[in-house]
């Protein structure tokens, strides 16, 4: 099951061209596709004050334990992902990827702008 849940007025909102298909793209590779049943990803996005919130969350495999850490190697994906990131919007904005033994929580905090 996908689903998508945005507020009507983020849905103009720019943000990095291909910024979020890496994410999706990991969490079913890495998440759900060895997941037999009743899979999930949720893809949300929210205003907040002058920030924009974006999730991306599965139930797949998780990550046990795992948080993202930008000096690690993280693998391709997230390491561009971040460096992109940090070009565009240098220290205003959050990156975080939370796992445990049912699924991946990634979290985007980044400015809101029209």
């Amino acid at each position: 099951t996908i689903e998508v849940i945005a507020d009507e007025s983020v849905l103009s909102v720019k943000v990095p061209n291909l910024i979020l298909q890496p994410l999706v793209e990991n969490s079913i590779k890495h998440g759900l596709s060895n997941k037999k049943s009743n899979g999930f990803l949720r893809i949300s996005a929210q205003k907040s004050e002058n920030r924009l919130l974006i999730e991306i969350e599965d139930n797949g495999q998780g990550l046990k334990g795992f948080q993202f850490d930008k000096a690690a190697k993280n693998g391709l994906g997230l390491t561009n992902t971040y460096a992109r990131l940090q070009q565009i919007y240098g220290n205003n904005f959050s990156f975080t990827i939370n796992g445990n033994e049912t699924g991946t929580l990634v979290k985007l905090d980044l400015p809101y702008k029209m």
